[in-house]
């Protein structure tokens, strides 16, 4: 299958530690598009594929062939003749070489002498610079997402900071689960997400709200019915599959109907 490379390619990066691994899918990223599109080397790529192709048919064939050629050596010692053998695979044999070697010869390198000789007679200035390899934007690549992943794995449930990063590295776990990366090596999911609040409604003895999980994973938290000081006056576990809705009623203690006005919904993580 086409797609196969990449699954095998996000297969053994999942061998690194989980902070490395985004950090390094994006690294070989930049590494193939610089060698696609400012080396230009699939060019030369596609030429030492086809050497290669060449020198793995001469070697089968010899290999193939050495058999009989030790054969027919110890009947020409002995003043005999080739096996009908010989004289049937050695025409084919012949073709089948000359083609590996019209092949490789079509899939040499172009002549470099000349291009040498011109960058010798070339002032210093008008030559074209070196394309390196990115090695610094890959190494802040992987530093940055290993730096993102260590953060968000250090800060406190709470915070919105982690829940916008474990957003973020949740396409990660997409995608190894696209590469079919085995489930005791995947990234672990993360701690859950709390739903988020979409409306609210109150009334004299509870208040109703719907609820919303963005996450691709089961969201779970707690709703709480704060006033404005900060005190609880009711709450509620709550659990909404992923990217799923749900409208929900929390019981209220009896309050004067202007004291409404001054609740708060707030929805904790687990």
């Amino acid at each position: 299958m086409p797609i196969a490379p990449a699954q095998w390619l996000i297969q053994l990066i999942s061998l690194l530690p989980v902070a490395l691994r985004p950090g390094v899918f994006l690294a070989v990223v930049v590494s193939l598009a610089w060698f696609v599109f400012v080396r230009r080397g699939l060019p030369s790529l596609w030429r030492l594929s086809c050497r290669g192709v060449a020198i793995t048919v001469d070697l089968a064939v010899g290999l193939a062939l050495f058999p009989e050629y030790l054969l027919t050596t110890s009947r020409r010692s002995r003043g005999g003749q080739p096996g009908s053998m010989a004289l049937t695979v050695a025409p084919v044999a012949e073709h089948v070489l000359h083609a590996a070697a019209a092949l490789y010869e079509r899939s040499l390198p172009k002549e470099t002498s000349k291009e040498a000789s011109k960058e010798i007679s070339e002032p210093a200035s008008k030559k074209t610079p070196k394309r390196r390899f990115p090695w610094i934007w890959c190494a802040l690549v992987i530093a940055a997402c290993a730096g993102a992943w260590i953060a968000m794995d250090q800060m406190a449930p709470g915070e919105e900071a982690k829940r916008t990063l474990a957003e973020a590295f949740e396409h990660w776990r997409d995608v190894e689960a696209w590469a079919d990366v085995s489930p005791s090596r995947r990234a672990a999911p993360g701690d859950p997400i709390a739903p988020a609040v979409v409306s609210v409604s109150y009334h004299r003895w509870e208040v109703r709200m719907a609820l919303h999980c963005p996450d691709s994973n089961p969201c779970k938290g707690t709703v709480n019915v704060r006033t404005q000081s900060g005190a609880t006056l009711s709450s509620k576990p709550v659990e909404l599959q992923s990217e799923g809705r749900r409208v929900i009623t929390v019981a209220l203690p009896h309050r004067p109907a202007n004291a409404l006005q001054h609740l708060r919904v707030e929805v904790d993580p687990p």
